[in-house]
């Protein structure tokens, strides 16, 4: 045996190997399946191995490829009777290997639904004549031609936008020091300061006197209290002066 059936016999192993721990895998959750009651989380880590194990075997198959790419397998015997080694191979899902079964598991003949659907495309395309396929050919041709001048130009100014940003409108900086002077009077200068404060304080003695000297609530005099009122009159003529005494009103409710 030389180098290279030794190689293709390491490979084989490889892949034996791989395939036997995907069908210890794929067997394990078909158990698990029929006995309890998984949930979504239990098929997703299922799948994600599942996954892992196709990945090492592609990853075999793709590092080897040229070995193997060599290599045809073909039956030199067929027989309709029971081979005791081909059901060992295979786990008893193939029993005989026979002018049925050779060409679907040696891959020498499609599938009936591919093959029909081949034959219908191939009738299809063999029905159009020339010029019509000329027009079909150019019309997807332009359609395809227009799709990639859009994406060019959408990629042309999403690619211009990027380098040249949006101008910025304001400072950063000057945000920050009108907030300061707003929550903290950071800035501010003292006599602006005492000026806002006399200002404040002003309006706070002003709302005080409007609300009367009474010192009561709002409609009840204090007792004995003497007011002049002057009524309005035309200019140059004096003003008589009313004197009116207003008395406490009596404890008692009139309508109670």
């Amino acid at each position: 045996m030389d180098r290279e059936d030794r190689q293709f016999e390491m490979v084989l192993d490889s892949l034996l190997q791989r395939s036997q721990d995907l069908m210890k895998a794929l067997s394990l959750f078909m158990n698990r399946t029929d006995n309890e009651q998984l949930e979504y989380n239990h098929y997703a880590d299922a799948f994600a191995s599942f996954q892992g194990y196709l990945k090492n075997i592609l990853k075999v198959v793709r590092s080897h490829s040229q070995s193997l790419a060599i290599r045809t397998v073909f039956p030199l015997k067929l027989s309709p009777n029971d081979d005791e080694m081909l059901i060992n191979a295979t786990e008893g899902r193939l029993r005989s290997l026979n002018h049925d079964t050779a060409p679907i598991y040696l891959r020498t003949k499609l599938e009936p639904e591919l093959e029909n659907r081949l034959n219908l495309f191939a009738t299809k395309g063999n029905s159009i004549n020339n010029d019509q396929a000329q027009k079909q050919i150019q019309t997807a041709n332009k359609i395809s031609q227009n799709m990639v001048d859009l994406i060019r130009s959408h990629k042309e100014e999403w690619e211009n936008d990027s380098r040249n940003p949006m101008p910025q409108t304001y400072l950063q900086t000057d945000t920050y020091q009108l907030s300061a002077a707003i929550f903290n009077g950071k800035g501010l200068r003292s006599d602006m300061i005492s000026s806002g404060q006399k200002l404040l304080s002003g309006s706070q003695m002003g709302n005080s006197g409007g609300t009367g000297s009474t010192g009561g609530p709002t409609g009840v005099a204090s007792p004995s209290l003497t007011t002049n009122i002057g009524h309005r009159t035309a200019p140059g003529k004096a003003q008589p002066s009313i004197k009116t005494q207003i008395k406490s009103a009596t404890s008692i409710h009139p309508y109670r």
